[in-house]
């Protein structure tokens, strides 16, 4: 019910968009001024909410499968992964689902120390999947110049907002 009224009132699929252009500016060193995000008490005050969307292709899951070493064919293989009983085709690695949230964090906390994460996987996403990656802060500490912040992480299907993919909490010391 939570993540139902947390869909309701987030940001569209096109304004997760918009939030992930400004993401990428950040992380490619294009941001302009209107892209930085101060971290401060009221910017990390308890509900606030950091987005972000993506849909992984075949060709991420093959660059993904390559550089971790996870050769499981459900992640390349489409008959692998029905076979295997996933009609939905090609499984994403759940790892990379994952890295969306210190993606996110990162992305508009320059400098962002990542402390730690627990996942509990729900169901799986497949290759093309429109996914909404969440972080919500639950918790944020002053600690000398940065905040410690503790975050609810959810990544769930566009087109379905109870569809969780994966969820859990994650840590951060954030520069302050």
């Amino acid at each position: 019910m939570l993540l139902k009224q947390a869909w309701r009132r987030t940001n569209s699929c096109q304004e997760n968009h918009r939030l992930l252009h400004r993401a990428r500016r950040l992380a490619t060193g294009n941001a302009g001024p209107e892209d930085a995000i101060s971290a401060d008490r009221e910017t990390l005050k308890s509900g606030a909410r950091f987005t972000a969307t993506r849909a992984f292709s075949q060709d991420d899951l093959a660059q993904y499968s390559g550089l971790s070493g996870d050769s499981n064919p459900i992640h390349t293989q489409r008959s692998s992964a029905q076979a295997a009983g996933f009609a939905g085709g090609c499984v994403v690695h759940g790892m990379l689902t994952a890295g969306l949230f210190p993606a996110i964090i990162g992305s508009n906390f320059p400098g962002a120390i990542y402390v730690s994460q627990t996942l509990k996987f729900q169901q799986p996403a497949f290759a093309g999947d429109d996914l909404v990656a969440q972080v919500t802060v639950l918790d944020c500490v002053r600690i000398k110049r940065h905040y410690k912040v503790t975050f609810a992480t959810s990544c769930f299907k566009c087109t379905t907002p109870d569809a969780i993919v994966v969820d859990g909490t994650a840590v951060a010391l954030l520069p302050g």
